[in-house]
Parts: C-alpha cells; sequence; structure tokens
C-alpha cells in the first residue's frame, strides 16, 4: 500500500461505543469530527509523537490515542486525519459494545482489531 492510502483522511470519524456502566446502563459515547462532538473537538485535535486521551460525549469515557509513531489532525477542518502508526483505542466492556467508524469515501486503509477496515 503506497503512502497516499497509509495516509487516512477522514471526512468524519463518528466513533460510536456503546459502553455498559452499571450505574448509568448503556450509553452512546461519541467523538464526532464532522458534527464538533464533542464541542471543541474540531479545534483542538492535532497530536504528533506523544499519547493523550480524548473525552467523549460521555463523561468519563475517553478514546486513548498512541500517536508516539504516527499524527492525528483536525485543526482547521470537519475531518480527522491520521496516519500509518497511529493507534486510536476504543473503550468498550464486552463483544456486545458497538463501534462504529465512518471514514471519508474510499480512504479506509486501516485496520480494527488487526483485521483491515475494507474487509
Amino acid at each position: 500500500m503506497n503512502n497516499f492510502l497509509r495516509t487516512l483522511t477522514f471526512c468524519v470519524i463518528a466513533l460510536l461505543s456503546a459502553v455498559s456502566v452499571k450505574a448509568q446502563g448503556d450509553v452512546t459515547a461519541k467523538w464526532d469530527f464532522k458534527n464538533d462532538l464533542p464541542a471543541g473537538i474540531q479545534e483542538t485535535t492535532n497530536y504528533q509523537k506523544t499519547t493523550v486521551d480524548i473525552p467523549s460525549t460521555v463523561e468519563g469515557v475517553s478514546m486513548h490515542v498512541d500517536a508516539t509513531n504516527g499524527k492525528l489532525y483536525c485543526i482547521g477542518r470537519n475531518n480527522a486525519q491520521f496516519n500509518s502508526g497511529t493507534i486510536l483505542q476504543v473503550p468498550v466492556k464486552s463483544t456486545r459494545d458497538i463501534v462504529v467508524v465512518e471514514n471519508y469515501p474510499n480512504y479506509r486503509g486501516y485496520t480494527v482489531g488487526g483485521v483491515a477496515a475494507t474487509a
């Protein structure tokens, strides 16, 4: 896969995680770069050579980003871009939880749990 395909540009990363929390029951946590959810995510996302936890729309639920060998960038656009070497860890509690990634059309050269997104 060439560098262009490794560089993933997303129009939308809408990561929905149905996280089971005993006190709250099921919740839907979002990291939606297109719609700026949680508020301010479009203006603050610029991570390179670091790790960070990005809060979701649900208090206490964060996505862990390991960009020590990559980047996650969104500033000035309504989409997020990340390249090869970037690891996004979305919290789930069980195999029944659902994670949805909405990508920019024809840009899905990434894996989910080691399986190609095109699969």
